[in-house]
């Protein structure tokens, strides 16, 4: 390989990851998606009326371990009448986790790699009609 060879797949390296940092999936500058409220970090269950994908969203700090369950009708207490599969990412589009269908006896937990807002994604299952769930954040 000569030295042009090797300085072009260098840069088409460099190019690829910046690329990745600032764009979404499909390529287009990521826009954060309107939320319908904030999440509480109290490590309570909040319950949440769920019709079609809905966003929430919480502040973070570097650092610091987060803890995200859901009580739903898949798996949980049989308080909650919604099916539902949880997704998180932050706020430049950076996934944490996703399409999550069972959060309540194995919730999700990670360490926030940066401080700002994390955005939560509740959507039904199977795209079943209307139904509750609840939500909790703690940080432990």
């Amino acid at each position: 390989m000569n030295r042009f060879n090797r300085f072009f797949l260098f840069a088409l390296a460099g190019l690829f990851a910046l690329s990745l940092a600032n764009c979404s999936s499909d390529g287009s500058a990521y826009t954060p998606p309107t939320t319908q409220g904030t999440l509480a970090i109290d490590n309570t269950f909040h319950r949440y009326t769920i019709k079609e994908a809905q966003w929430y969203e919480f502040s973070a700090t570097s650092g610091k371990p987060y803890r995200i369950a859901w009580d739903d009708s898949h798996e949980g207490s049989g308080t909650y009448t919604a099916d539902v599969k949880v997704s998180a990412n932050y706020a430049d589009g950076t996934s944490i986790f996703e399409d999550k269908d069972s959060g309540y006896n194995s919730p999700q937990f990670f360490t926030s790699a940066s401080s700002g807002t994390i955005y939560v994604k509740i959507e039904p299952y199977y795209n079943k009609p209307r139904g509750t769930v609840g939500v909790k954040v703690s940080s432990p």
